[in-house]
């Protein structure tokens, strides 16, 4: 599970996102940059059992983990929410998720957000989904064209992952960032 919010400062005028998530969703915040392309970075962590910091954290819960498995119980994540009986037979696992700081944006239509499940993640990175999301209705690059829709840009991101055989579940949401939230009275 992954969440997004964004916000207008009302006082300073500010738009500000901020994330969490649990499991293996996740969330990247990208900037479709005029000249340079795209910037793009993974605004959540991956909750994965071969994640070294989760795995200490699973030891340190008292929870047996062997060597270089990537799943316990069936399960390969470290956090989740819902598997109760497995809480209760794995120490270490709990539903707190990772909260990231607020990030400032520019809010000016540029600032783009890929929330999407393990499926996409597997097979394209922050920078490359940016740049499928952001493309128009004739495949231009945003920086050329702004007329790009987030739900071309999902349907675009799934189908990404299909020809590329992902063998997970995918379930994408593409969001434009920009300063006409809230239509002026500074909520998202």
């Amino acid at each position: 599970m992954a969440v997004l919010l964004a916000w207008r400062c009302a006082a300073t005028g500010t738009t500000y996102a901020q994330t969490a998530n649990v499991g293996d969703a996740e969330i990247s915040v990208g900037r479709v940059a005029s000249g340079d392309g795209f910037a793009a970075s993974f605004a959540t962590r991956a909750h994965a059992l071969a994640d070294p910091a989760e795995r200490a954290r699973f030891a340190a819960a008292g929870a047996s983990v062997e060597p270089g498995a990537t799943e316990a119980r069936g399960l390969r994540v470290s956090r989740s929410v819902g598997d109760a009986f497995l809480k209760r037979e794995l120490p270490g696992l709990v539903a707190t998720p990772y909260v990231s700081a607020p990030m400032a944006l520019r809010g000016d239509g540029n600032d783009v957000a890929v929330l999407a499940t393990r499926g996409l993640w597997r097979v394209a990175d922050a920078r490359e989904a940016t740049a499928a999301a952001t493309r128009d209705g004739d495949g231009k690059e945003a920086r050329v064209s702004r007329r790009w829709s987030p739900a071309a840009g999902a349907a675009r991101l799934v189908e990404l992952a299909r020809r590329r055989r992902s063998m997970e579940d995918v379930a994408v949401i593409v969001v434009r960032l920009e300063h006409a939230m809230g239509a002026g009275n500074g909520a998202a």
